[in-house]
């Protein structure tokens, strides 16, 4: 059993990737929480879809995986691959459209052009794009539920190292909870912060434990 990498996907693809001008991003962010995109935003999704099935780069400078890169980068320089052969990947996404559409870009690319990485079932986050009572309560339950059977063969093992969440991206309220829910088990975590050129990767602690042991 190797690592567990968990990402949180938020839409950083459309906004820092580039392949949009500034403009058409505003556009597509107007229908952020959309359970279905206008027909303009539709066109301007297909722009980024039809991109990446020319230059797959792009991805890079998503904040998802730009993480993951200098995690490769800076834990293991010599690798041949920005991901761990024979470690497993998943990605956390909420179910609105863009959300959805982010996460569906992210396993294409992967699965055309690295052919041999492990991916698990993406996780969909449910109740996220509706302002209705008790939809984020419902959020909260069936994440946990799903994070723990994730996760917990590697907390059965005492191997709580080789999870790790790459919190850099995605919803704020998904990214809070990641966190809270590997401080309270134990679990790793990385930050890679806009701007910055060195990756946060620590095994976050209590109040009460403080000062933490930076892993890097």
């Amino acid at each position: 059993m190797s690592k567990l990498f968990v990402t949180t996907v938020g839409t950083s693809l459309i906004t820092h990737s580039g392949i949009l001008s500034r403009e058409q991003v505003a556009t597509v962010m107007q229908e952020s929480l959309a359970a279905t995109p206008s027909a303009a935003v539709a066109t301007l999704l297909g722009i980024i879809e039809t991109t990446l099935a020319t230059d797959h780069q792009y991805i890079f400078k998503s904040a998802e995986f730009a993480t993951l890169l200098k995690y490769q980068q800076t834990v293991l320089p010599q690798a041949d691959h920005w991901y761990i052969p024979g470690a497993l990947y998943v990605f956390v996404g909420t179910d609105t459209y863009l959300g959805k559409f982010v996460v569906r870009m992210f396993r294409a690319v992967l699965q055309k052009h690295y052919p041999t990485i492990r991916l698990t079932t993406d996780i969909v986050v449910p109740g996220l794009n509706v302002g209705v009572a008790g939809a984020y309560d419902t959020a909260q339950w069936e994440l946990f539920k799903t994070l723990n059977v994730l996760t917990g063969t590697f907390a059965s093992h005492g191997r709580t190292d080789d999870v790790v969440f790459n919190a850099t991206g995605g919803f704020k309220f998904v990214s809070g909870w990641i966190h809270t829910y590997a401080t309270r088990n134990g679990y790793c975590i990385m930050y890679l912060f806009e701007g910055s050129s060195e990756i946060l990767l620590t095994k976050p602690t209590m109040a009460d434990d403080f000062p933490t042991r930076l892993h890097i």
